[in-house]
């Protein structure tokens, strides 16, 4: 009450001696006074002077008529029943004010949450993620059982009864969850969860919930393995030869091919290891310095050669960057092909070409090829020598045509006319308009078998000379 009250106020009327109270409780002393009704309240706000300074104070009070016969109203006063519940009042508001920060905490986190209570385990709370978790369905009154019946069968009721009987926490990772889905089927999840016991006053009253949902980063992995696997598997079985993938560090991660067995090195003699520890150190560094290439961005292309105990290979590299969903280059990815092979089919070729052009020559036998799209005629030295043209030139079919006697010219423009069947040959004989004893004798003009716009894409002749 304050020393200004006790005991001064013995005796003294109610609303004198308490005038801070009288604007709140002096109508309703009035009203039991005139015959009316109890009244009580329960935490409610009346200010009272104490020590000569205004308090917000909070009080369960009731005003109850004392019967008396004489009296107006056949009421002689009035019983005042008072506790203060300040104090109470002040804890409930600091609770509340808490537990709209821990709640507004748990709306936004990106986990699921849900308080249960009792034994029971009935929702008390749960956040939006657990909610999207259960399908969106009602949940706050629920037991456990009421709203995921589905749990009984996958452990989760023991777990959380044992939790609710021992007071010890319990965390799993990576566990999988059966629920009812949007649609009629049942739907998997992959979810990490902690339940943890809540006590009061020393005794666990309920199980606080939290996890995540790991569903889509499950199956994306699963996606992730079944893709390397078959990446991988592809890689291993690559004909003549091998694909290699290096971090920044320059270390291998991936190492696999059909021309590593030839080579006779295996995926573990590189694997996890860096390229000039893999690697001779001559080698090592003219693949490092094209590796840093594509560490900054630009693919390359390499020629090299590759010795081995017994064998020499010529081969072809190429890497690219590889690159993150930032765009950021993490490492290199190359592919190497032994073309050993390849490039002794073309020396082989241009070998017979050169010979092939020592024997024209020496036969004076020329050839010429004609595009017939382009109107381009092309000649060897042999051809130029015979029609007196300019070595190496090109010459349209009429500038062609004109090195020749002019009773031959029709002759020679029919067989080279289109359209012609691919392989075909035309025989002819001709004589040149140039002051020579010659004459050109066509043993065959030939379709080539490549078509432009559904003809012969050239036609091609072997004139060969002799004396008139």
């Amino acid at each position: 009450m304050g020393a200004d009250k006790h005991p001064a106020i013995r005796g003294r009327p109610g609303l004198k001696a308490w005038p801070g109270s009288s604007t709140a409780a002096g109508p309703q002393i009035e009203q039991v006074m005139a015959g009316g009704k109890a009244i009580q309240h329960e935490n409610h706000l009346v200010p009272i002077v104490r020590n000569g300074v205004v308090d917000e104070m909070y009080w369960t009070y009731s005003f109850a008529p004392i019967g008396e016969d004489a009296a107006p109203h056949g009421v002689g006063g009035a019983l005042v029943l008072v506790t203060e519940t300040t104090a109470q009042v002040l804890a409930q508001r600091t609770f509340r004010a808490a537990e709209e920060g821990w709640r507004g905490l748990f709306e936004q986190t990106p986990g699921f949450v849900c308080i249960l209570r009792g034994a029971e385990h009935r929702f008390e709370f749960s956040n939006p993620r657990f909610q999207q978790l259960m399908g969106g369905r009602p949940l706050i009154g629920l037991t456990v059982a009421q709203a995921v019946p589905r749990a009984a069968d996958q452990g989760f009721f023991d777990l959380l009864d044992g939790v609710f009987a021992s007071g010890q926490a319990f965390m799993a990772g990576g566990r999988s969850l059966l629920l009812h889905g949007t649609s009629a089927e049942n739907e998997q999840r992959y979810v990490d969860f902690a339940y943890q016991p809540i006590r009061e006053n020393g005794r666990v009253n309920g199980i606080f919930v939290q996890g995540s949902d790991l569903t889509e980063r499950v199956r994306a992995n699963a996606a992730l393995v079944e893709s390397e696997a078959r990446w991988r598997a592809l890689a291993e079985n690559l004909p003549g030869g091998a694909v290699f993938g290096v971090d920044r560090e320059l270390r291998y991660v991936l190492a696999a091919g059909e021309a590593l067995n030839v080579a006779g090195v295996s995926s573990a003699d590189l694997m996890g290891r860096t390229l000039f520890q893999a690697v001779p150190p001559e080698r090592a560094q003219v693949y490092a310095t094209h590796d840093q290439q594509a560490l900054a961005g630009k693919p390359f292309e390499l020629a090299h050669f590759d010795h081995g105990h017994d064998y020499v290979t010529r081969d072809v590299t190429r890497g690219v960057p590889l690159r993150d969903e930032t765009g950021e280059v993490y490492g290199v990815m190359a592919v190497s092909f032994d073309i050993s092979s390849r490039r002794q089919a073309e020396d082989r070729s241009r070998s017979a070409s050169t010979q092939l052009e020592a024997v024209l020559s020496a036969a004076e036998i020329g050839t010429w090829s004609w595009r017939p799209d382009e109107d381009v005629l092309r000649y060897d030295l042999n051809l130029a020598r015979f029609y007196g043209l300019p070595d190496a030139a090109a010459v349209t079919q009429l500038q062609h045509f004109e090195c020749l006697q002019p009773d031959d010219r029709a002759a020679m423009c029919r067989p080279s006319t289109p359209p012609w069947s691919p392989g075909t040959r035309t025989c002819a004989n001709t004589a040149l308009s140039a002051s020579t004893a010659m004459c050109v004798g066509w043993p065959g003009v030939a379709g080539c078998s490549e078509t432009i716009k559904g003809s012969p894409s050239c036609a091609t002749a072997w004139p060969s000379t002799s004396a008139t």
